[in-house]
């Protein structure tokens, strides 16, 4: 009998303690219910990130964050409301748990009178907890022509930040449009960049960009068939405890270009969530650019040809904390402008180009990406035939690359534009 009493005892001390520890996140609305033996729990909220305005306007303010550390009674049910995103010149909503803590989402970018810089959208506000922090603003758009970027949203480290102006318009349209204000800290999102234009005479549009998660703002719109970029929804976790947070392990990088790569790495626990910091090769560990991830293998953009990069990796699990990082990853962009040829039987024609490009190939052409000298990427296409025209008519005149993969082969070409 007392071996039974024993046994029974170790079973629901086991129960107990592994009650005390865990998590729940929380992206769509819902209840949660507090786990047997629980007492305290702690609660982050993020406010939905506002949506960028159309037609040259500002971009979103990101949402607001609040954290803090609460008495509860087992079994208690506590409503769970997830701001939502921001949608075309629309807020984003407000997120709140039980009667706890409250996190209101970003407002939207607005026009300005021609020929002003400005309405960007307010941030959204923290409150409730023992850490309050305001989203970022958003920058301003100039009307009808460049967006403002989205502001990003406030977390754990501090407010976001704001997202960046436009330039007026100058008689030509060549300009990407505000930046996206950068996130407080995990979990908040950066805004989304303003839309603007790659060419000189407002011909091709450079869109706006959405939010990140959670909470960033939506980039603004332009007045050419660029449309706003929307706010991302708030978020929510509730923890209680503490485990620890495996590193990962094993990061690579793969389909490397000119301007992008492919990363990765092996999850040794659970987390679902995960925190990338690069920069250039020999960067000092949190100096480099941030980046939440929520699905791998995660593609990293925005990189320099012919450039050597560094990356690490750290697992977020939640209420439970996070992982040392893991890295740094090294590797190498591709490099812009090695020799032509660089496919056999690979032909194409005219250079200087005019308003089409000829391309023919031995084997079936896979891929052909042109880039301006910056390494932009101006045309992507994927062809599966030997040959094809490609329409170049609405690059400007100067100088770009053309990367073509053939059959297992890569080749990069100069091109002129008339």
């Amino acid at each position: 009998m007392k071996k039974l009493l024993s046994f029974l005892s170790i079973v629901l001390l086991a129960n107990f303690i592994y009650a005390q520890s865990g998590s729940q996140p929380f992206i769509t609305s819902g209840d949660f219910t507090v786990p047997a033996g629980v007492t305290s729990i702690t609660i982050e909220v993020v406010g939905g990130g506002g949506g960028g305005g159309i037609n040259g306007t500002g971009g979103g303010g990101g949402g607001g964050y609040s954290l803090g550390t609460y008495s509860v009674t087992p079994s208690e049910i506590i409503p769970v409301t997830i701001g939502a995103a921001g949608g075309v010149n629309t807020p984003g909503g407000t997120t709140i748990v039980g009667t706890f803590n409250q996190a209101t989402g970003g407002e939207p970018g607005v026009s300005v009178p021609n020929p002003e810089v400005g309405g960007g959208g307010a941030g959204g506000v923290g409150s409730g907890g023992t850490l309050n922090y305001t989203g970022g603003i958003g920058g301003g758009g100039y009307y009808t022509y460049f967006g403002g970027g989205g502001g990003g949203a406030a977390g754990s480290l501090g407010n976001g930040s704001n997202g960046g102006d436009t330039i007026p318009w100058t008689g030509i349209c060549q300009t990407p449009g505000g930046s996206g204000g950068a996130g407080g800290g995990i979990p908040a999102g950066s805004g989304g960049k303003g839309a603007g234009f790659t060419d000189a005479s407002c011909n091709i549009t450079d869109p706006s960009a959405p939010g990140m998660p959670y909470g960033g703002g939506g980039g603004g719109g332009n007045g050419n068939g660029g449309g706003p970029g929307l706010g991302y929804s708030g978020y929510a976790l509730i923890s209680w405890g503490s485990n620890p947070c495996t590193n990962p392990s094993d990061l690579t990088a793969s389909n490397i270009d000119l301007t992008s790569a492919m990363l990765d790495w092996t999850e040794n626990g659970s987390a679902t969530t995960w925190n990338i910091e690069w920069g250039l090769s020999g960067f000092t560990i949190g100096t480099g650019n941030t980046q939440v991830v929520l699905t791998k293998p995660y593609l990293l953009e925005g990189l320099m040809p012919n450039t050597s990069y560094d990356y690490y990796v750290q697992a977020d699990c939640g209420g439970t904390g996070t992982s040392t990082w893991s890295g740094p990853f090294t590797f190498q962009t591709d490099v812009l402008g090695i020799a032509d040829n660089a496919i056999d039987g690979f032909t194409y024609y005219p250079n200087p180009m005019g308003e089409a490009l000829h391309i023919s190939a031995n084997s079936k052409i896979d891929s052909v990406v042109i880039y301006t000298v910056l390494g932009q990427k101006v045309i992507v296409l994927n062809i599966g035939t030997t040959t094809t025209q490609l329409n170049v008519s609405n690059l400007s005149s100067g100088n770009y690359f053309m990367k073509v993969i053939s059959k297992g082969q890569t080749g990069i070409y100069r091109l002129i534009k008339n």
